[in-house]
């Protein structure tokens, strides 16, 4: 009987988390209660209250089981990677093509992006995508700085330079996902490939 009222309250989780973000997407995060919530999964006010305290716990519950597992993924993969401007391009690719598959992630993003009012509410999570935007940054420099000189069109660029190209290849992905979801115009991943071999060739770098 115990474990199969954790797995049940496991599934209510799950309802409540799946639940809260359609209606996140659809309604906005401010215009959606957490009665709407409870309602649309199914269950009690009194249950969303036994898992969350409130709309900020759910949406980072959100982030944890959509978007947390992608941005591990994508890392691991770029691990793997021996670094090159041809592998940097096929992990950011991977990232992108997974998004575009799932409607979940999509939904997320958009919440993220359009749907989500930050008020002092949500402070934490704005300094959270803060600092996940600095991360993917500092990601995209270690990787294109541990590249040899031979993917270097001229002078390995120096540090300085790296950071300044890791940081256009950042802008240049965000603005091409805002674009996306605004639009839903051409495929996602294709755009984002192109925009990527585009930023590395004009910061110096070989791109086949």
């Amino acid at each position: 009987m115990p474990r199969r009222t954790k797995e049940e309250a496991e599934q209510t989780r799950l309802a409540l988390i799946k639940s809260a973000l359609q209606l996140f997407s659809e309604k906005g995060v401010a215009h959606t209660t957490l009665m709407d919530i409870s309602k649309a999964a199914g269950v009690t006010k009194g249950a969303f209250y036994w898992h969350f305290k409130n709309k900020l716990e759910v949406l980072e519950a959100i982030t944890q089981e959509y978007a947390l597992p992608l941005d591990e993924a994508a890392q691991q993969k770029l691990e793997t990677l021996t670094p090159s401007p041809a592998n940097l391009i096929d992990a950011i690719a991977f990232y992108f093509e997974t998004l575009e598959q799932s409607e979940a992630l999509i939904a997320f993003q958009e919440v993220i992006l359009f749907k989500c009012e930050y008020t002092d509410e949500f402070s934490a999570l704005l300094k959270r995508d803060k600092d996940d935007l600095e991360k993917a940054r500092d990601t995209f420099a270690a990787f294109i700085g541990d590249m040899d000189e031979a993917h270097w069109l001229g002078p390995r660029g120096d540090a300085q330079h790296i950071e300044a190209v890791s940081q256009a290849l950042l802008n240049a992905l965000v603005g091409a996902l805002f674009h996306w979801l605004t639009t839903r115009q051409g495929i996602l991943s294709q755009t984002v490939t192109q925009t990527v071999r585009l930023i590395l060739r004009g910061g110096g770098l070989k791109v086949e």
